[in-house]
């Protein structure tokens, strides 16, 4: 039994409108994304072959796990890019782990407690 695997490729801007994420963190990194699969494909390259730098550039964009709103961008982001295929189900699953985790620190995270920048 074969199966056949389609990859998203750069979206016209008709398609963008109706395909965009909600929101802006994944917007963020979904742009990204494009910016660097139409570069790829400028230079030649195979859908294919497009698909990992485009793939890294969306993976870079995403927002740190820190505070409540970025890891509901980071989550936000997780979701959009499992939808276009930019990570494994077994690595976006590790990716909303830790995005479980860091959520629970901030639960138990004493009000008065300042976290130290690295």
């Amino acid at each position: 039994m074969t199966q056949t695997i389609e990859f998203p490729t750069a979206l016209s801007a008709a398609d963008k409108s109706s395909q965009a994420p909600k929101s802006a963190a994944a917007q963020h990194c979904f742009d990204l994304w494009n910016i660097a699969f139409e570069a790829q494909t400028a230079l030649g390259k195979s859908e294919y072959f497009a698909r990992k730098p485009a793939d890294k550039a969306y993976r870079n964009a995403m927002p740190t796990l820190s505070g409540y709103q970025g890891i509901c961008d980071f989550i936000a982001c997780v979701a959009q890019g499992q939808i276009l295929g930019v990570f494994a189900t077994d690595d976006a699953t590790k990716l909303l782990f830790a995005a479980q985790v860091a959520l629970s620190t901030l639960r138990i995270q004493p009000k008065n407690q300042q976290i130290d920048a690295f």
